[in-house]
C-alpha cells in the first residue's frame, strides 16, 4: 500500500478501495457455517493478545504467564477485565504505537473538530465519545480495524440489496445520516471516510430542531435513512401527521435501543421495517439486524461477547446479562480486551433460523436516552423537545471532562461534571466554557434562552439497586 499522502481526500480512498475489495468476502461471511467462523475469529483474537503482549506495557503486565495460544472465544476466563476508566487512566501504556499519545491524540481530534478529518501517523483514525453511558473514550482505530468497523454495516446492504425482494425504484442512492456531523465522532467519520460518487451520504445534525430536519429531509428526498431511534419515531410522528413525507427504501438505526413501538410507528409512516444494530464507538457493531426478524445477529467474527452478571460471572443464554465483556478482536492499535460494556442484554436461548450466521440477541436495555421536553421553551412560546445528542456530542468533545451527568431544569440544564483521573488532560474541568458551549447547543436546538449550570464533583451517585447511574434526567411530566 502507498504511503499516506497527507491529504484526506487522496489519502481516504486507499480505505474506499479495500472496502470495495473486500465487500464480497464480507457478505459471505454473513452466512459461513459457525465453527467456521468462530475458528476466524479464534485466529483473529491469538494475534491480537499476541501482538498486545508485545507491544503493549500495560497488556504485556496483565497477559504475562497466559498461554495465548490456549485461548479461544469459548473461554476468556484467564485474561483480565478492563474498562473505560481503565482505558482512559492507562491510555499511553495500552496503545501499540509508540507515535501516539493521549495528549497528541486530543490535540488532533481538536484539529479534526476546527477543521475536518484527517488521518494520524500509522493511517490511524481517532474518535472520541461521550457516550451513552456518560464516561469520555477517546479510541484510535487502526487501517484495517477501520475498515472493519465500517465492513460490519456495509455488508450488511450489500446482503439486504441481493437478497430481499423491494419495489421497483430507479432513484440514486442518496444516504442522509442523521447523527453528529463533527468527524470528532464515529458516526461522521465513517459517513466521510467511505462515502462515494454512487453512495453520496449526507451528514445532518441529530441536534437540531425537528421541523428544520424534517424540511431538510423533505428537500434531500434520500432513499436511506440512518438516524437514532429517539430521532426516528420524532419524524415518523410527523409523517403519521401529513408533515413530512419521504419515500425511503431503508432505515438503519443505532445508538439506543430500537423497541417495537418506534419500529412499528416507522414502518406505519414510511412503509420500511427498520433495520438496528448494537455497538459502540470503541467496539464497533457487535450485532446487527437483518430488518426482517426482531432479533439481532452478533458479528461473531469481529469481537468475542461474554454476558456477565454484577459479579462477572458467565450468564447463560435466555437470561438476562447485566453487562458484557467485549474483545474486539480487528483493531491492534489501542487493544480492548474483556472490555466492560454496561448494557443490559439477553442472548436468546433458541436456535438460529438463519438466513445469517451467529447468536441471536433480543433487545438491549441500559442506554435509553431520554429527550428534554420544555412545554413552553420555544421562541413562538410553544413547546420545544431537544435530544440527548445535543449535550452529549458537546460533552464528548471535551478533554477536561471524564464523566457527567445532565439534569433538565426548568429554564435549561444544570451538567455535573467529572475531571480527568490525572495526566495531561487532569486540569479542573472549564465550568464556565462547558456551561456556555451546552447553552449554545440548546439555544440551537430551539430552546428560548437556555440557562446552563456546571458543577465540578468528584464522583456521580448511582442507583443502589443496581449501581447505574442515569446520565440523563428529565423534569417530571407536568399534570
Amino acid at each position: 500500500m502507498p504511503p499516506a499522502t497527507g491529504d484526506y481526500e487522496v489519502d481516504r480512498h486507499r480505505h474506499v478501495a479495500a472496502r470495495r475489495a473486500r465487500l464480497g468476502a464480507e457478505m459471505a461471511l454473513l452466512t459461513r457455517p459457525l465453527p467456521e467462523v468462530h475458528a476466524l475469529r479464534d485466529r483473529r483474537l491469538r494475534a491480537l493478545l499476541t501482538w498486545a503482549r508485545e507491544r503493549s506495557p500495560w497488556h504485556r503486565e496483565r497477559l504475562a504467564g497466559v498461554d495465548l495460544e490456549a485461548v479461544t472465544g469459548d473461554d476468556l476466563s484467564a485474561l483480565p477485565v478492563m474498562t473505560k476508566a481503565d482505558l482512559m487512566a492507562h491510555w499511553d501504556r495500552i496503545v501499540t504505537d509508540p507515535r501516539l499519545t493521549l495528549e497528541r491524540v486530543e490535540e488532533h481530534l481538536e484539529r479534526v473538530r476546527r477543521t475536518g478529518p484527517a488521518y494520524l501517523p500509522g493511517d490511524h483514525h481517532a474518535v472520541a465519545s461521550g457516550g451513552s453511558s456518560g464516561v469520555r473514550a477517546v479510541m484510535v482505530w487502526d487501517f484495517e480495524g477501520f475498515l472493519h468497523h465500517h465492513l460490519a454495516y456495509a455488508r450488511v446492504g450489500l446482503w439486504r440489496a441481493r437478497n430481499v425482494a423491494r419495489r421497483p425504484d430507479a432513484r440514486p442512492t442518496v444516504v442522509a445520516a442523521v447523527y453528529a456531523t463533527s468527524a470528532v465522532h464515529v458516526s461522521a467519520a465513517l459517513a466521510r471516510c467511505f462515502a462515494t460518487e454512487r453512495y453520496p451520504v449526507r451528514l445532518l445534525a441529530a441536534a437540531r430542531p425537528v421541523a428544520e430536519l424534517a424540511a431538510e429531509l423533505e428537500a434531500l428526498q434520500p432513499t436511506n435513512l440512518a438516524t437514532y431511534p429517539s430521532v426516528l419515531a420524532r419524524l415518523a410522528r410527523l409523517a403519521e401527521a401529513g408533515r413530512l413525507a419521504l419515500r425511503l427504501r431503508r432505515i438503519t438505526t443505532n445508538g439506543e435501543p430500537l423497541d417495537g413501538e418506534v419500529r412499528a410507528a416507522a414502518e406505519r409512516a414510511f412503509g420500511v421495517v427498520p433495520e438496528t444494530s448494537w455497538g459502540t464507538t470503541e467496539t464497533a457493531p457487535l450485532a446487527c439486524s437483518d430488518g426482517l426478524a426482531p432479533w439481532m445477529v452478533v458479528n461473531e467474527d469481529k469481537s468475542v461477547l461474554e454476558p456477565v452478571d454484577g459479579e462477572g460471572r458467565p450468564v447463560p443464554p435466555g437470561r438476562p446479562a447485566e453487562r458484557v465483556l467485549a474483545t474486539n478482536v480487528v483493531n491492534r492499535v489501542l487493544p480492548l480486551i474483556r472490555y466492560v460494556i454496561d448494557d443490559r442484554v439477553t442472548f436468546l436461548d433458541r436456535p438460529n433460523p438463519g438466513p445469517w450466521t451467529g447468536r441471536l440477541v433480543g433487545e438491549v436495555h441500559g442506554r435509553a436516552d431520554e429527550s428534554f421536553t420544555w412545554r413552553h421553551g420555544g421562541d413562538d412560546g410553544g413547546g420545544v423537545t431537544v435530544h440527548p445528542f445535543t449535550v452529549r456530542a458537546v460533552l464528548g468533545e471535551r478533554a477536561d471532562v471524564s464523566e457527567y451527568q445532565v439534569r433538565q431544569t426548568a429554564a435549561g440544564a444544570e451538567v455535573l461534571v467529572v475531571p480527568p483521573a490525572g495526566g495531561s488532560a487532569g486540569a479542573a474541568p472549564d465550568a464556565a466554557g462547558i456551561a456556555a458551549a451546552v447553552a449554545a447547543a440548546l439555544g440551537a436546538a430551539g430552546l428560548r434562552q437556555p440557562r446552563v449550570e456546571v458543577r465540578s464533583v468528584e464522583r456521580l451517585g448511582r442507583r443502589e439497586d443496581t449501581g447505574k447511574l442515569r446520565r440523563f434526567v428529565p423534569l417530571p411530566p407536568e399534570p
